[in-house]
């Protein structure tokens, strides 16, 4: 499973598109009065204006070359002001052997940059830009029964890495054996290096096979083509 396209809610629009495409340096692939799309290596992210949803904010991943992680940490550092948690401002995942930064952007989404070590060796890039991001490996999704959004997963052959689900913490689901994951929680957890409460907002997911959509906190998938 690969995370190709995916769609989420702002109400200020015209900072965050500045913030990505003159800021971060994104490529800007779409861009019209309402929405506008970013590429992140095999990702495309699209921000859509609402006027009618409450201060909405999300949280995804991008993948980053590894090797670059100290470089990148430091590009990041004189761009955005990192975010910190007990004190630190990087996290080691021993289960997923990476290193992770988060910051906020404007709309106060929770971004990660995840170093996984298992995708070394994939850029021959001399310093980093936003162009040697690998694409984007994880995505929050906040719903209200999580058992039952599970048992739909699995008609589409969709596994949590933790064989079970988890009320009061993330579940890692995926599909295949790439580091690629829809991550399921309820709302009111805290995420990670934020004092930001998950929200139950609607989103857009495009895998390749499938799409993925929470609609008033329920979670709905179809096959593509």
């Amino acid at each position: 499973m690969k995370l190709n396209k995916i769609l989420i809610y702002t109400n200020k629009i015209a900072e965050v598109k500045a913030f990505y495409v003159d800021d971060l340096g994104f490529d800007l692939i779409k861009d019209e009065h309402d929405y506008f799309s970013i590429s992140a290596g095999y990702s495309d992210l699209t921000f859509v204006y609402s006027d009618t949803l409450t201060n909405p904010y999300y949280h995804f991943a991008f993948d980053i070359p590894p090797e670059m992680f100290a470089e990148i940490k430091g590009w990041l550092s004189q761009r955005v002001e990192l975010l910190t948690e007990e004190g630190q401002d990087e996290i080691y995942f021993s289960g997923f052997d990476a290193k992770s930064v988060y910051f906020y952007d404007p709309a106060q989404n929770i971004v990660e940059f995840m170093a996984r070590n298992e995708h070394r060796n994939k850029t021959q890039a001399n310093y980093f830009a936003v162009q040697e991001i690998l694409g984007i490996s994880e995505i929050g999704l906040v719903i209200d029964d999580l058992e039952h959004s599970m048992r739909t997963l699995k008609k589409y052959n969709y596994s949590n890495i933790a064989n079970y689900i988890d009320e009061d913490s993330l579940n890692f689901i995926f599909n295949n054996n790439e580091s690629n994951y829809l991550l399921l929680t309820k709302a009111d957890r805290r995420w990670l290096f934020s004092d930001k409460l998950a929200k139950i907002l609607p989103i857009t997911v495009e895998t390749d096979k499938e799409l993925i959509e929470i609609v008033d906190g329920e979670l709905k998938i179809s096959s593509l083509g």
